[in-house]
């Protein structure tokens, strides 16, 4: 079995050359891009906002 380092964004892993794990504001194919839908801090009421991807 042949094991290949792959380099991710932090508190992010990648079992595989194609699967990675990102965490809740992070995505892409190494976890870099951020997600900044809840920066805006668009809930009320105390609400929390959670990003969304709706292709998955």
């Amino acid at each position: 079995m042949l094991n290949i380092l792959v380099i991710v964004h932090q508190n992010s892993i990648c079992i595989s050359d194609s699967i990675c794990l990102c965490r809740l504001d992070r995505f892409g194919a190494r976890c870099y891009l951020r997600d900044t839908l809840c920066d805006s801090n668009p809930c009320l009421n105390n609400g929390q906002c959670l990003p969304w991807d709706p292709s998955l």
